[in-house]
């Protein structure tokens, strides 16, 4: 793998109605050159427990957009709230399950959340492989490590 890029995404669950409680979510969230997007994916699956999980990871492929990039460090999160509710199998027929619904944060999780992200700064937000930022007049770009 000659370069890869990786960041967390944060969210809140609301679990409550499931029987649980609310917590924190971190979800690891990067891109990756790699020749075998198959082996990869099953290369990452191999650390997760069976079972804990019902979808651990998700591996496709990116159009390279800066919007693509930019979802694994974006500067917003959401709660999300649990409710039962029709949905669909795999194939498509309806069925009641657990589903999320999207809501914005609560003021002092949203507080809460960036005296965290605050805390821990950005380099403990990403994780670089053959790259490196680097600053200029425009901000900071990422690029190929130079190697020697």
């Amino acid at each position: 793998m000659p370069w890869a890029l990786f960041g967390i995404d944060i969210s809140l669950n609301d679990d409550t109605k499931k029987g649980f409680g609310i917590g924190w979510q971190f979800q690891f969230y990067g891109f990756a050159h790699v020749k075998d997007q198959k082996t990869f994916s099953q290369s990452l699956v191999g650390g997760v427990p069976p079972g804990k999980v019902s979808r651990p990871v998700r591996v496709s492929q990116c159009d390279g957009t800066r919007r693509a990039f930019s979802y694994g460090f974006k500067p917003t999160s959401i709660r999300r709230v649990a409710y039962w509710g029709r949905g669909k199998t795999r194939t498509g027929a309806a069925r009641y399950c657990w589903r999320p619904r999207k809501v914005s944060l609560k003021a002092r999780e949203e507080v809460e959340l960036r005296l965290y992200l605050d805390q821990i700064g950005l380099k403990k937000r990403i994780l670089l492989h053959g790259l490196e930022a680097v600053g200029n007049r425009n901000g900071i770009q990422i690029i190929p490590t130079q190697r020697e």
